[in-house]
């Protein structure tokens, strides 16, 4: 292959390309062909349309001037030429024919070709039927992939050139050959820039699925990174923040429960931060999905309005929650990522408010047969945004005020999951504020409208008579958990009834003990050494195991829904997140045993 040049790769982005192929690996040879072969491909139908056109034209010329005693050969030969072609054609269709073996498709038919042209020749006379020869000789240049191909197909056609025109027109034949022979030259030339051309292409590409590749394999590696990074600082978090709730339930000195209550807050902020580091993740990767299903949008606002109002009482804050003088309708969407960007931005509002009130509302803008077009806002009466910080808002990592003496903390991602969820839902968040006048944010969201009724979410609130009852009963537990300290963390939790847990430290062990006894239920780790929790629960659930029915509640740090939906598609009954809040602990279970 001719290389450009160096000063061309470098002008082009391409100047890590090695400039030549390395023929001798035969994988790089045959990825090459069959790049090549693609190329080629996308002309298969116009070169093989043109072929037949002119081969038609031929047989009608035939049809009405070749002389009554040839006529017949020239039929026959004009027929194997069209078989040809349609051979060629039927195998394309069929799959037969492909970018791995193209090159080898036009060489019966040129061949044919060949034969037919110069039986033409001998069989009429006519010697200006040499020129549809010296035609053919430089179409090769054209349909030829390979140099072999070429010079088989070139060098057939003008050995029979010249042996035809010799024998034709003998001595004066001189001048035929000597256009025969350029006419393979200039054939050559043009092939030479076709083929080396197309090699370029073809090294671009072969150098852009390796980057493909690479970056391919990045991605995979930082959603490992982000995922393994995730458990390792939840694992010790969990222990962390459960030995806090049960220092919490102790006798302490007001100076000590204070500390405590500190302890608690920064590792419920470092819980935040690990959440919105890998939920940026997924989004930048493409890997976040919703999950949309029936939901009361009223029950939610509700929601999202109570868990923030303890935060706001403790300012001295008002908070309002202002819903349509009409009961919603049931609604269609992923209402954890609604619930998540209102949680987001109900939580802004309520942390650079010190004074007057936030107001979280919905209003309906339009509404179809079967859609509603809703706009949730938030409103507060804080500090306000400056109008040359909007614009820079949404970005990740940045915060209105960066300043190193800024007064509220954060990490500057809230609101870029924000905008990037709300993108996914097929709308936008807009802002307008004044600086120490307040800020308002809103985003107008069309849903769909279900005469379903929504499925019981995950936040009801459980009786706590039956989470009583559930530690009165003498349930005999599985724990797979690898981790000593959250070992230790759930032997607590489960001591506190009448349990009796049984503890493994990876899913095979998990395995072998749920074959030996009945359980009343499972508690598994995801992420174990030895065997994963979700092939042990997978396991579990197949086979002739006596657990095969049993409950099997997932223990993991990778809670984000489309985790959730993989747990339950194993076979799991429901899972509880990392670090461990004790009354979702117990919520879960009485939730899904019957007691």
């Amino acid at each position: 292959m001719t290389s450009i040049g160096p000063e061309h790769d470098r002008q082009t982005g391409y100047e890590d390309v090695p400039y030549k192929f390395d023929d001798s690996d035969p994988v790089i040879r045959r990825r090459v062909r069959v790049i090549v072969g693609e190329l080629y491909y996308r002309q298969f139908y116009i070169l093989w349309a043109l072929t037949v056109a002119y081969y038609l034209l031929v047989v009608v010329r035939d049809i009405v001037s070749a002389p009554a005693d040839v006529a017949l050969w020239l039929h026959v030969s004009n027929a194997t030429v069209l078989t040809s072609l349609a051979l060629t054609y039927i195998f394309e269709r069929v799959g037969k024919i492909g970018a791995a073996n193209i090159y080898l498709a036009p060489i019966p038919t040129a061949l044919a070709m060949v034969i037919n042209v110069y039986l033409h020749v001998i069989l009429t006379g006519d010697v200006n039927t040499i020129a549809r020869g010296l035609l053919v000789i430089m179409a090769f240049s054209v349909v030829s992939m390979l140099p072999w191909v070429f010079w088989l197909l070139a060098g057939f056609a003008t050995i029979s050139h010249i042996c035809i025109a010799y024998e034709v027109m003998g001595p004066e034949s001189t001048t035929m050959i000597g256009v025969g022979i350029g006419a393979l030259m200039v054939s050559y030339g043009g092939f030479v820039v076709r083929y080396n051309s197309i090699r370029e292409q073809a090294r671009l590409n072969l150098l852009n699925q390796e980057r493909a590749e690479k970056l391919e394999q990045l991605a995979r590696a930082k959603d490992e990174f982000i995922a393994n990074m995730s458990h390792e600082l939840r694992t010790p978090l969990t222990g962390l923040m459960g030995m806090v709730d049960l220092l919490d339930k102790a006798d302490l000195r007001n100076e000590e429960r204070h500390y405590l209550n500190t302890a608690k807050t920064s590792a419920e902020t470092l819980r935040i931060v690990i959440d919105d580091i890998l939920s940026l993740s997924k989004l930048g990767a493409g890997k976040l999905a919703l999950k949309v299903e029936p939901f009361d949008l009223n029950l939610l606002l509700s929601e999202v309005a109570e868990m923030m109002a303890v935060g706001a009482t403790n300012k001295g804050v008002g908070l309002a929650l202002k819903l349509p003088p009409e009961p919603l309708p049931i609604l269609i969407a992923d209402q954890s990522r609604l619930r998540q960007i209102l949680f987001n931005l109900l939580g802004n509002a309520v942390k650079f408010t010190n004074e007057g009130q936030v107001v979280l509302a919905a209003e309906e803008m339009g509404v179809s047969e079967n859609n509603l077009t809703i706009r949730l806002s938030v409103e507060d009466t804080g500090v306000g945004i400056a109008a040359h910080d909007l614009e820079r808002l949404f970005n990740r990592f940045e915060q209105a005020d960066s300043s190193s003496t800024r007064e509220q903390a954060g990490t500057g991602l809230g609101l870029a999951i924000c905008r990037e969820l709300a993108d996914l839902m097929g709308t936008r968040i807009e802002v307008e504020s004044k600086l120490g006048a307040g800020s308002r944010f809103w985003f107008d969201l069309t849903v769909g409208i279900s005469d379903e009724k929504p499925k019981p979410g995950r936040a009801s609130k459980d009786d706590p008579r039956s989470v009583q009852t559930l530690l009165e009963m003498p349930f005999k537990v599985l724990v797979a958990e690898d981790n000593p300290v959250n070992q230790m963390l759930i032997k607590k939790l489960t001591s506190a009834g009448n349990w009796l847990p049984v503890f493994v430290s990876d899913g095979k062990q998990a395995l072998e003990a749920s074959a030996d006894q009945k359980f009343d239920f499972i508690l598994m780790d995801i992420q174990m050494p030895v065997m994963n929790g979700e092939v042990a629960a997978s396991a579990i659930r197949t086979g002739d195991n006596p657990n095969k029915t049993t409950p099997i509640f997932a223990l993991t740090a990778n809670c984000l829904p489309e985790d959730v939906e993989r747990y339950l598609s194993l076979g799991m009954t429901d899972s509880i997140a990392k670090p461990i809040k004790f009354d979702e602990f117990y919520q879960t279970i009485a939730k899904h045993l019957a007691i």
